[in-house]
């Protein structure tokens, strides 16, 4: 593949950048890191905790401090938290250092994934099913319009880590083409 930097993957939480990034970085033999991970290892604790303890913008800070140190180190598939690209910051090392396949998926879909993981999900801790599921559409309605667009977008929506793998190598070869 024609030198393109690193592969950052940006989406709503349960669009696949984790499942479908190490997938992807295998195929197309780059190191993959989550921002997420890396997060927790310097943290010492899990996102869940980081934000119970210390809270959103100390979260925030962190996802700053990943995406600074991991953006040094170019050839990688780099999966960015759901919120992380709402940052000014953020958005302007990513766009220096690769491009951005930007996931989506049906909001049905998303909740569908995400539904049996909402302990471990920060911002969908509510008290009912119901609730979270309201704070969820409320939360992907408000990144909407601050979200980038992405260099390239791919619909996960029907797809399994391994086919969301093939369709962005796909697009990405036809980008670097």
């Amino acid at each position: 593949m024609a030198k393109i930097g690193n592969i950052y993957l940006i989406g709503p939480m349960g669009s696949g950048k984790t499942a479908g990034g190490r997938e992807l970085a295998r195929r197309l033999n780059r190191r993959f890191v989550d921002t997420d991970s890396w997060i927790e290892k310097k943290a010492g604790a899990s996102v869940a905790d980081v934000f119970a303890k210390k809270g959103e913008k100390a979260f925030r800070a962190l996802e700053r401090q990943a995406v600074a140190k991991v953006s040094k180190t170019n050839n990688q598939v780099i999966a960015l938290g759901g919120g992380a690209p709402c940052q000014p910051e953020i958005r302007r090392a990513v766009s220096r250092t690769g491009l951005t396949v930007r996931l989506t998926c049906r909001q049905a879909a998303l909740w569908k994934r995400l539904a049996s993981e909402r302990g471990k999900r920060p911002l969908l801790q509510a008290k009912t099913a119901r609730e979270a599921k309201a704070r969820f559409a409320a939360l992907l309605r408000g990144r909407e319009a601050v979200y980038p667009k992405g260099d390239l977008r791919v619909s996960t929506t029907r797809l399994n880590a391994r086919h969301a793998a093939e369709r962005i190598a796909k697009v990405l070869a036809r980008r670097v083409a």
